[in-house]
């Protein structure tokens, strides 16, 4: 049964803030565990995201073999449309290639939140122009908000 957490917490365990529309998890492999950080458009449409589909899905269970190399790290979910399974997928290069992409823009210091929900944050800034992937938008424990 999923459990609901404070989504500051799952946060401070993806290393990442929430992402507009993507849904991003991360599998505690010590804690033999999946926490979701669902969407802000999840939150805002659920107004208990144990209705989520994510969350239903992970109530199901996930297959090990699918998650056995993405323990540990910050990923993208998808649900499988052929039989409902939580799905990792890895990140975009820009948004887990270095520390730094995680926090705040190396240019101007702006939260990369911002990024992600319009764009860019600076002139400078290159990880609006790859975060969210587009090509993820095509595919496919929950927090309270």
């Amino acid at each position: 049964m999923t459990r609901q957490e404070s989504g500051a917490s799952i946060e401070q365990k993806l290393g990442m803030k929430r992402d507009l529309v993507e849904h991003l998890a991360i599998a505690v492999s010590a804690e033999q565990r999946v926490y979701i950080l669902h969407s802000q458009q999840c939150v805002d449409s659920h107004p208990d995201l144990r209705k989520c589909p994510f969350s239903i899905a992970l109530d199901l269970g996930i297959d090990e073999d699918a998650w056995c190399l993405s323990e540990d790290r910050p990923v993208l979910l998808s649900i499988c449309p052929d039989n409902d399974d939580l799905l990792p997928n890895d990140l975009p290069e820009s948004a887990d290639s270095d520390a730094e992409s995680l926090d705040d823009c190396a240019s101007c210091d702006a939260p990369l939140s911002s990024c992600s929900q319009t764009g860019a944050c600076c002139d400078d800034c290159t990880h609006g122009a790859n975060w969210p992937s587009p090509k993820l938008h095509d595919s496919a424990e929950a927090d309270r908000g």
